[in-house]
């Protein structure tokens, strides 16, 4: 059995000199090579500066130096080691002449099999691309440094519109006024953080009731909503027209509210009676999806 470190007799301190310059003469070569049995290289450790197939690295994070893995047709498949501008260490994957997939100290990126950028995962979320590199969707922090879904236009000048989760609040319970100007009660309300689009949807629904006898041959009520104690928008109004104690029905509505200052305001349901008679307003809900 033939001996490649030197035999026992030799002692220990031998040994490790030899795998010590082995690792030095490795180090100071260009680049190393594993063959198949057809003298095809599949393997390439050392300095990657061109990629064999004819492919030329253009991004700045495919490696440089470290490991190369190559088909039987000498096109590359995967590269581990430094990249070109940094020295910091990735991953590169190819469809034989364009890389499909890139992992460094940046996050993943995902490339179509004509090496256009499709997806880009890191710290912040992900972001979609189309076809033209331009992007298209972002889930996770936004530029604002608000947390949601950000919907690009198709300007490509950046702008975008910002989707966050809805948030509800319910008043469950009865509550009544006399008045013929929108008042508070007991809300509900809710705050809510709108991003750069200025805009939210809002959304308000009551049951709207009758709780006397009244001489007035039509009454009725209205539910609507201020933000930040401003103005009220008015949403739903019903109206009874001979009815008797009891008589209820259920309002709702929504609106596209424009004009917000980005960050976070207090939306509030507000209501009014039409003539004066007690109105009953039960089980009130307020929805807002900012954007």
């Amino acid at each position: 059995m033939p001996s490649y470190l030197g035999s026992p007799e030799e002692g220990l301190g031998p040994v490790f000199g030899r795998i010590t310059n082995n690792l030095q003469n490795l180090g100071t070569q260009p680049n190393n090579s594993i063959v198949n049995n057809s003298g095809q290289v599949i393997m390439q450790t050392g300095l990657l500066t061109v990629l064999p197939g004819g492919a030329i690295p253009t991004e700045a994070n495919t490696p440089s130096f470290g490991i190369q893995l190559l088909s039987a047709q000498g096109e590359p498949i995967m590269q581990l080691g430094e990249q070109f501008s940094t020295g910091k260490p990735s991953m590169t994957f190819f469809n034989g002449v364009n890389q499909i997939l890139v992992l460094d100290e940046t996050g993943l990126k995902l490339y179509s099999s004509s090496g256009v950028l499709l997806s880009q995962f890191d710290d912040l979320g992900m972001t979609v691309f189309d076809p033209s590199g331009n992007p298209r969707v972002m889930i996770g922090e936004l530029p604002d440094s608000q947390y949601g879904l950000g919907i690009y236009t198709s300007a490509n000048n950046g702008d975008y519109i910002q989707i966050q989760p809805a948030v509800t609040a319910l008043y469950a319970g009865t509550q009544s006024t006399t008045s013929t100007s929108f008042v508070a009660l007991n809300g509900p309300s809710i705050s809510f953080t709108v991003g750069a689009s200025g805009e939210a949807m809002i959304h308000v629904s009551s049951i709207v009731g009758l709780p006397s006898v009244t001489s007035v041959a039509t009454v009725g009520g209205a539910i609507g909503f201020s933000i930040d104690g401003g103005t009220t928008y008015e949403l739903v109004s019903a109206s009874y027209t001979g009815a008797n104690i009891g008589f209820q029905s259920t309002g709702s509505n929504s609106i596209l509210f424009s004009g917000l200052t980005p960050g976070t305001h207090t939306a509030e349901v507000m209501y009014s009676s039409a003539n004066g008679q007690s109105i009953n307003f039960s089980d009130t809900t307020i929805v807002v999806t900012p954007y």
